[in-house]
């Protein structure tokens, strides 16, 4: 039940809010958190792997995949959405795995650094230079190994050791 409602018509509890007389929900759950009778049209999932470290493991990543295949692909809806904010941290993690198992599916990928020249910037230059100047992601750059730049920074995430031999 609601354990409160604000002036705009919104009800929430701790991980649910509805919108009064409006037609739509969200909710809020965690990898292998409960999402059991529930169905999306639309759904976020954000880091669904945590670090490096997790991403190293092959348990954490099988458990992620799991939870995902599992339990949320089931309930969503013949035409949902599905939006990923995730750093690619392993190519064999979830999202690895999507892009694997159904190749023709929407991939958009923002690179700190244009990788080819784009509508709006050229190779090279950062994707938000306000935030995270080029000489700032450089620096970044000089200070991590290839492959933690490339999955922190470019989405492109390597096998460990990968850069080792251009």
């Amino acid at each position: 039940p609601p354990i409160g409602k604000s002036e705009g018509g919104l009800v929430r509890n701790s991980s649910h809010l509805s919108f009064v007389d409006e037609v739509g929900e969200f909710r809020n759950t965690t990898v292998k958190g409960k999402i059991v009778g529930f169905g999306f049209d639309l759904i976020t999932l954000d880091d669904l792997i945590k670090s490096r470290a997790e991403a190293r493991s092959k348990v954490v990543r099988d458990d992620a995949w799991g939870w995902l295949t599992d339990d949320v692909l089931p309930r969503r809806s013949r035409t949902c959405g599905i939006i990923f904010t995730t750093t690619r941290w392993h190519v064999d993690d979830p999202m690895g795995r999507l892009k694997h198992r159904f190749p023709g599916m929407r991939v958009v990928n923002y690179p700190a650094l244009a990788t080819v020249d784009e509508k709006h910037r050229r190779k090279g230059e950062p994707l938000f230079p306000e935030l995270k100047p080029l000489d700032m992601i450089l620096e970044q750059k000089n200070v991590q190994t290839t492959a933690g730049f490339e999955a922190l920074y470019q989405g492109s995430p390597m096998v460990e050791g990968g850069d080792l031999f251009p």
